[in-house]
């Protein structure tokens, strides 16, 4: 017997809904010279408000930079727009006036963005909230921009060390070969979906296969059920709104982790999303039950990958699995035909790895500058306890202390 059919209602004529790709942003040539400078500036200042708004001439030079790399030299998490988003967020909170960004520049050209906070004079510290997704540089660039960096002047010293806190393991400069500290802290996971949804499930242990196949049919004997998918432009804000609906009836209410609670979060995912959905990039999935939400995804499509970047339900129809069900139901019924090779769930989370996903280590990374004053900062910048995580994590020893912890917090 086949699976219960999903209704699959799309808010846009189907020719409009082929995902972009890689082809559509990479041209054939580089097109900017090597990095040779950095910049360090409020976000406040006018050329970052333009920039959080999608315009101006540093964030046009910066998405052409974007395209020239590579796609295996970037995590689509750095795609201008997103990151762009998040700025405009930033600079709603009430925290705004604390963050600068620094700016790396071929002549007069703008490569790459990052947004920091400094904690003491000369040393640079990644801000909180926007991980090092801003951070693309080709492998070409990243000695010359780093040479740049430590030769630049901050609060009145010269630069001698920087901090990134969520580095994808695809960066190349987790390469560099000195003046450089880095530990695991974290995995992204990706589901590849190279052999379509009936491969995937064929890859998983036959419980958590039979299991996705149990929830469709149950629901489906007791509700009438879709999923809706919206893509065009004039609907993303209509869309974002339902999401937060479905999120303040989610488990997170009760906990306080709604969006709702998180004003800056929210707005910058508002805003992010926004820039997306001006290129087709955004969509938002629906898991309907007798015409009313119940599980919603507020997605982004980048680099033929779906990037999963929220994901809610409805609290009332835990026991259907609406969240997991919507996410199986988008690669079974959305992404076939749409030129998605994976589903990129950017956090790692337990629950994910039922679906056998490839994970992607992330790193917290400190770079240095050469010499003494490297030195000098590694013993000043670092606090003892990531020197400590970097030595057992080089001895081997996590996992016994993993189990030490666990232990202790037992008892």
């Amino acid at each position: 017997m086949g699976e219960p059919a999903i209704a699959h209602d799309i808010s846009a004529p189907a020719e409009d809904h082929a995902a972009p790709t890689t082809h559509d942003l990479v041209p054939d040539v580089r097109t900017s010279a090597t990095a040779d400078r950095v910049e360090i500036v409020p976000l406040e200042s006018a050329e970052m408000r333009a920039v959080a708004e999608g315009r101006g001439p540093v964030y046009a030079s910066w998405l052409r930079y974007w395209q020239t790399l590579d796609p295996t030299e970037r995590d689509p998490l750095t795609y201008p727009g997103w990151v762009a988003g998040h700025l405009a967020g930033k600079l709603a909170a009430d925290d705004a006036g604390t963050t600068e960004i620094l700016i790396t520049f071929a002549g007069s050209e703008a490569l790459t963005l990052l947004p920091i906070t400094s904690p003491r004079p000369g040393a640079l510290a990644h801000a909180r909230g926007f991980g090092s997704r801003a951070w693309a540089l080709a492998a070409s660039d990243h000695e010359p921009a780093m040479n740049a960096l430590f030769a630049a002047r901050h609060a009145g010293r010269r630069v001698r060390s920087l901090h990134l806190d969520r580095v994808d393991e695809t960066n190349v400069m987790l390469a560099r070969e000195h003046g450089c500290l880095r530990t695991p802290i974290w995995f992204r996971s990706l589901i590849e979906l190279d052999a379509g949804y009936e491969g995937l499930l064929a890859k998983m242990s036959s419980s958590g296969r039979n299991g996705v196949r149990r929830l469709l049919k149950r629901i489906s004997r007791e509700h009438a059920v879709e999923v809706e998918a919206v893509t065009a432009e004039q609907d993303i804000a209509c869309s974002f709104a339902r999401f937060l609906e479905v999120d303040d009836r989610s488990w997170k209410r009760e906990d306080g982790t709604a969006l709702r609670n998180a004003p800056t979060e929210r707005e910058s995912l508002r805003h992010a999303i926004h820039h997306m959905a001006l290129e087709g990039r955004a969509v938002f999935h629906f898991l309907r039950a007798d015409g009313v939400d119940i599980a919603a995804q507020l997605c982004a499509v980048v680099d033929r990958q779906l990037l999963v970047v929220k994901t809610s339900y409805d609290a009332d129809w835990a026991r259907f699995g609406a969240g997991k069900l919507l996410l199986a139901e988008t690669m079974r019924t959305w992404c076939p035909g749409r030129a998605i090779d994976a589903i990129n769930l950017v956090t790692g989370l337990s629950w994910h790895l039922q679906w056998g996903p490839r994970q992607l280590q992330t790193h917290e990374l400190w770079l240095f500058a050469r010499g003494v004053r490297g030195h000098m900062a590694h013993a000043h910048d670092v606090p003892l306890r990531t020197n400590a995580k970097v030595l057992v994590h080089d001895l081997g020893l996590e996992p016994t202390a993993r189990r030490i912890l666990s232990r202790l917090r037992r008892d």
